[in-house]
Parts: C-alpha cells; structure tokens; sequence
C-alpha cells in the first residue's frame, strides 16, 4: 500500500477491469489488456498535471502496481466488495474520473455514487452516459438530428427466446446482412454477424437458448465499409462564454473481426490518425458543429465509412476508450489537460494537432522457454518492458487472470512513430524481440 497526503488536488482514477469489478470471477484477458492500459495512460496524463493520483486495483495484478503512475493504491481481493473499495477511494479525492462499461448500468450507477458524494466528476455526466448505454437511444437521437445510421430494431422475444419470425422478416425487409448485439453492450461483445436465412436458422437453434433471458437485443442492418472511431471532448456548459462545439481529438482506424456466430467478435485495436483523415475530418467537423453531441467529457463515437464515402454513425461511447492509448502519443497537447479544462469550463486555448502516427493493439504470445523453471514474470518481463518502451499493458498470462496454468500472454501496445510505415517497421522489431526473449506471436 502505497500512501500520500490527500490534498485539494486529489484524483481517484477507476477502471472498472483491471479496478476490481471481475475481483470473484475470471477476468476476461482481452478486457483486461485494454482496461489496463486505459488506467495506466490516464493516470500518467493527470499525474503530469501535479495531481495526485489514488486508485484501486485487483488484488491478482497488484504486481502490476509499479507501472502504475499513482501515489497510493487499494487492492480489491475476493473477499471484498469492490464498491466498498470504490466509495473508499471516492472518499479519499476532491476528483473522479471512472472507466466502467456501460451495461448492466454500471458506468451510471457508479458516476452517480460520486456526484452524490459531492465529488467533481472529469468523466462523462449522467445524461450523456444514459443515451451511449442504450443503443436505441442511440439510434433514435440520430434519426432525430437526421445523422446517417443503420436501420436498428428492437428484438422482441416469446418465452424469453429471441423472436426468430421477427428476425426472419427484418431480415428479408432491410435485403441485406444483419448485425444481432446486446442494447446496452460494449466493443465487439456478443456480436453475430447473419447473412443468408439459413444462417438466422442456424443462429436461433444453437445461440437463441443461451443468450441472456433478461438481456434486450437489438438488430441492425450491416454496412459494408472502414471501421472507425471519432474522439471527442464535450464542452461543459456552466459557464455562456465557452464555445459549445465539442474538441476533434482523433480519428482512428478500428480493427474489428466481426465473424459468424460460431465465433466471437472481437476488437484487436486500431491506429490513429485514421488514413485519408482529411475529408473524414471536414465531415465530423461538420456534425459536431450543427448536431453536437449532448455529452460532457471525454467520448467515442463509432462509425463505418461505406464505399459510397458516407458516415453511418452506429454507437456513443460515454467513457474513455481505447483509442485513447494511441491518441495521447500523437498530438501536441495532454489530452487530460483538454478533459479537465473543458470538464471545468476554462477557456481553451490550444486545439490539439498530429505529430505522429499511433498503432495499439493487442497481442497475444505463447512463451515457450523449455528449460526455464520459474515465471517469466521474474525474470523477463522487466527486461522486455525496457526494450519495448510501446508496451503498455505488460505481457500477462490467462493463469493469473484465473483462467487455469496454460503459457499463453496478452499484453497491449501503442507505437509513436513519425508515420504509418514507420509505426509497421517498429511492429515487425517488437516481434522480433519478443522472440528472442522466448514469446512466439500468434495473434
């Protein structure tokens, strides 16, 4: 346990993953990685600005504790409620900024325990988290504002199985592939891509009984086209003399396998700035001038750039995301300094702008060093952590997630290079280093 003297300028920093909120149950690698990154970049941004910085962590990763940029930290073991941990570190801070998902009411119900705590809160407010969780919320703001986005319906269901005749027909009205996902669900989870009526079929014999009796699920039409992200900063409106339009962080590339409904979907990562980011750029412009988002603080809007060169917008992402992990290591300003002042009110006088190029991404390794006897963990991750500087998330194996004693690693890294191709080369000697040090790259 770390300690510090709480002062006026105290940040309680929480990440919902790496934070605790998986502490009685295996924590999903993927989520981790990500979760963990987002925690240890922010924390380091506020740090930068003579906060000082407490959170909580989960007490299987606290030898993680040290990459860590905080003056104090909490763990959360099994034994303990992580919401009793999160109100302690509340209580401990004139600031929060929390990092949770959306569904379930997570990120809601958790920002609204701290502004009842009479607590400034630098992430999302309550209204804008409300309308990202619901994705027909969503859906209905952007038909509103008339924003292009995919048809999207909501799913009934008949004894609690999803309604196949309802799908069958959307499908056959919309004359196109289908996307089937949780209304209130995050990244890529539990997205079923549908393209042919027997595949519907298929989908409701062997998914239709074990997805979440309680759960609402939606359906929209797929658009074939770029995945991308947009990253923005709402403007607080406490005080009439600061500008309304929200700040254009970043525009980011996605690299997202939506796959049949055999597999899982899944979010590997992205890169920013976006390729051909110009006209892309004038676009979003555009649509945060004459429909801004109603939303403070930091968010992620999602979209798909179709062949046609349109945006359909699909999803708000009320909360930090990843994308932020490549984001702060391309533009010319701290990026918490941006989220604070606008979250405050204060004037802003410095718009960021690109100066290098960011891939992040997940990767996952196996490591293979037959006579090694001990973890890899005392010997090789230090060692790996210097050489490879882009890590973010150290290499962390499914075992101490609890997910068994398998030799399989996940880590995270964000590249800061000059260029694209510069950001590829530097990808290709990370490999190579991780080789030599006995991890194989697999995916």
């Amino acid at each position: 346990m770390k300690s510090v003297m709480l002062t006026e300028n105290t940040l309680f920093i929480f990440e919902f993953v790496a934070g605790g909120g998986f502490n009685n149950v295996e924590v999903p690698p993927h989520l981790f990685c990500e979760g963990y990154a987002m925690l240890r970049s922010i924390a380091l941004d506020f740090k930068r600005m003579n906060f000082n910085v407490i959170t909580i962590i989960d007490a299987r990763i606290t030898f993680l504790s040290k990459y860590l940029c905080v003056d104090r930290y909490e763990s959360v073991s099994s034994d303990k409620s992580f919401i009793d941990v999160f109100i302690d570190g509340v209580n401990r801070c004139e600031y929060c900024f929390i990092i949770a998902p959306e569904f379930s009411n997570i990120l809601f119900d958790l920002t609204k325990l701290a502004l009842n705590l009479n607590k400034i809160v630098l992430s999302a407010d309550l209204s804008g988290i409300e309308l990202g969780t619901s994705k027909l919320k969503t859906f209905n703001y952007f038909n509103r504002q008339k924003i292009l986005t995919p048809r999207t319906y909501p799913i009934p269901r008949k004894k609690e199985l999803l309604d196949y005749n309802f799908i069958l027909k959307k499908y056959e009205e919309l004359s196109c592939p289908i996307i089937i996902k949780p209304e209130d669900g995050i990244g890529s989870e539990n997205i079923f891509y549908l393209h042919d009526e027997q595949k519907i079929k298929d989908f409701i014999n062997m998914k239709g009984n074990i997805l979440e009796g309680k759960r609402n699920y939606i359906l929209q039409e797929f658009i074939n086209g770029i995945d991308l992200s947009a990253s923005f900063i709402g403007i607080s409106q406490n005080s009439s003399n600061i500008a309304s339009t929200p700040i254009l962080l970043g525009i980011n590339s996605q690299s997202i396998q939506i796959k049949e409904f055999e597999e899982e979907s899944e979010y590997i990562g992205g890169s920013t700035p976006a390729r051909h980011g110009e006209k892309i750029y004038l676009d979003l412009i555009e649509l945060a001038e004459n429909s801004p988002i109603p939303l403070s603080g930091y968010y992620g809007v999602d979209f798909v750039r179709s062949k046609t060169c349109k945006n359909y917008y699909i999803e708000i992402n009320p909360r930090l995301t990843t994308s932020y992990v490549g984001i702060r290591n391309v533009i010319d300003v701290n990026p918490a300094e941006l989220i604070y002042d606008a979250k405050l009110s204060k004037e802003i006088y410095k718009k960021p702008r690109y100066t290098h190029h960011s891939t992040f991404y997940r990767i996952e390794m196996q490591y293979s060093c037959e006579n090694s006897k001990t973890d890899p963990y005392e010997d090789q991750i230090p060692i790996l952590m210097n050489l490879i500087p882009e890590i973010v998330t150290p290499p962390i194996s499914n075992r101490q997630l609890g997910h068994g004693g398998d030799h399989n690693y996940s880590c995270f890294i964000s590249t800061k290079e000059k260029t694209q191709k510069k950001s590829l080369k530097r990808i290709n000697e990370i490999y190579k280093i991780f080789k030599k040090r006995n991890f194989l790259v697999f995916k």
